[in-house]
């Protein structure tokens, strides 16, 4: 009789208790360390922290003017742009941010798939309208940090870092 009394005791004091309230979603309530990985994420501003200042001949980009890049941005998924700022940021300054909003539920993305945001010259006498500066791929879910607001993407030798806000969808 002990021993499934025994047996009892080890499984009510080791199990897990699901009432408890963890701070983030995403967390098991088991634990509240435990990530789980998000259904979907919403984009919903990218900040470019830093970009070329010159173009690849070493010339200021907009040539003719001798003026600063006129930035402007896309996100693809594989070879598709799923998204296009409307927003040009005339005569971009390096050193300075860069903030390009996302329209509310414009862009939900798969957290573990592979993106490219890439980084351009607004031009309006070049045939497409804009000249590549450059872009960085990532991933959007960066598991282990529990679901932070803001993620920045960076990586040495890129000429090309940004900040996300999102949010992430269970």
């Amino acid at each position: 009789m002990k021993l499934p009394i025994f047996f009892f005791a080890i499984l009510l004091f080791s199990s897990c208790k699901k009432e408890k309230l963890c701070p983030s979603a995403g967390l098991s309530s088991c634990d509240c360390e435990t990530e789980t990985t998000p259904q979907k994420m919403e984009l919903k501003k990218f900040t470019i922290l830093k970009f070329p200042e010159k173009n690849k001949n070493g010339e200021s980009w907009d040539i003719i003017s001798n003026t600063d890049p006129d930035l402007t941005i896309k996100l693809f998924k594989d070879s598709t742009a799923i998204w296009e700022s409307e927003t040009v940021h005339f005569e971009a300054k390096t050193g300075k941010n860069y903030v390009f909003e996302v329209p509310a539920f414009a862009v939900s993305v798969e957290p573990t798939a592979r993106y490219r945001l890439m980084v351009y010259d607004f031009e309006i006498d070049l045939p497409g309208g804009q000249e590549w500066m450059g872009g960085i791929e990532f991933t959007p879910y960066q598991p282990g940090l529990k679901f932070p607001d803001t993620l920045d993407y960076d990586c040495s030798g890129c000429n090309v870092s940004f900040r996300l806000e999102t949010n992430y969808l269970f």
